[in-house]
C-alpha cells in the first residue's frame, strides 16, 4: 500500500507542474533508487547483451556475433515504462545499453534495456536497432500510430498489402530542437526532437518522420508526418 500511495503522490506532482518530473522529491526518489542498488559494470553489460543477441540470432538462424562493443550503461529508472516496476520493488534498477556486435560484418547500433529484478535475476531486453531519444514508453505508444502511416504507404504500392507483418526495423535521430532538455534517468521533460523510424511490411520498407515534443511529465506529444512518409529501397 505504501508503494501505491507514493506512486499516486508522484503522479500528483507530475500533473501539477510542467517541470514536475524534475521536482526535488521525484529526483530525490530516483537518486535514492539508483544509489541503493548496484551499478551495472561495462563487463556485466557486455555479457548480458551479447548473450541475449546470440540467443536472438540463433533463434532466427542468423550470424551469431563473436563479440560486442558497448557505450557506458545509463540508468533509465525514470522511463515511465519502468518507473512503476522500480517503485513497486519488482525491479531494482534499469539501464540503457547501446551495442555494436562483432563478427557478422555489421556496425549498426542496437539498443537494449538491462534490468536487475528483485530476485537478482538480470535480464537483457532488445529494444530496437538504431538510436532514439524516446523513452521505451513513448516508443510503445507511438509505434502503432507510425506503423499505420507506413501501412498507408504500402497500400498505395500494393493494394492487397494488409500490413499484418508490420515490423519496426530501426530508428534514427534526425535533429534535436534548441530547447531540448537534459536526459533525466532515461526521460526528457522539455524541448522537442525529430526522429525517422523505418518500418517493413509486405517486403517494402518505409521511413516515417516523427516530431516529438516533451509534455513535461515524462511523455511526449507526437506529430507523425504522414505526407512525408517515403519508401526506401533496402539493398539485400
Amino acid at each position: 500500500m505504501k508503494v501505491g500511495l507514493w506512486f499516486i503522490f508522484i503522479a500528483g506532482l507530475v500533473a501539477s507542474d510542467a517541470a514536475s518530473a524534475q521536482h526535488e522529491l521525484v529526483l530525490q526518489r530516483l537518486n535514492q533508487e539508483n544509489a541503493e542498488h548496484p551499478t551495472l559494470s561495462e563487463t556485466d553489460a557486455q555479457k548480458a547483451v551479447l548473450d541475449k543477441f546470440r540467443e536472438i540470432s540463433l533463434s532466427k538462424g542468423e550470424c551469431v556475433p563473436t563479440g560486442v562493443k558497448i557505450e557506458a550503461p545509463i540508468a533509465i529508472t525514470g522511463d515511465p515504462f519502468f518507473f512503476g516496476m522500480v517503485l513497486s520493488g519488482n525491479v531494482k534498477n534499469v539501464w540503457r545499453v547501446y551495442a555494436v556486435f562483432e563478427g557478422c560484418g555489421s556496425n549498426s547500433v542496437q539498443r537494449f534495456a538491462v534490468l536487475d529484478a528483485a530476485d537478482n535475476n538480470r535480464v537483457a531486453v532488445f529494444v530496437n536497432q538504431g538510436r532514439s531519444i524516446t523513452s521505451l514508453k513513448i516508443m510503445q505508444d507511438t509505434a502503432p500510430m507510425a506503423g499505420i502511416q507506413a501501412a498507408v504507404g504500402a497500400r498505395k504500392r500494393q493494394p492487397e498489402c494488409n500490413g499484418t507483418d508490420m515490423e519496426l526495423i530501426s530508428t534514427q535521430v534526425v535533429n534535436e530542437g534548441e530547447g531540448l532538455g537534459p536526459e533525466v534517468y532515461g526521460t526528457r521533460y522539455t524541448g522537442s526532437w525529430t526522429e525517422s523510424w523505418r518500418f517493413k511490411t509486405c517486403g517494402m520498407s518505409f521511413d516515417v518522420p516523427i516530431l516529438f515534443t516533451a509534455d513535461g511529465d515524462g511523455g511526449a506529444y507526437t506529430n507523425i508526418k504522414g505526407d512525408a512518409v517515403r519508401e526506401v529501397v533496402v539493398q539485400p
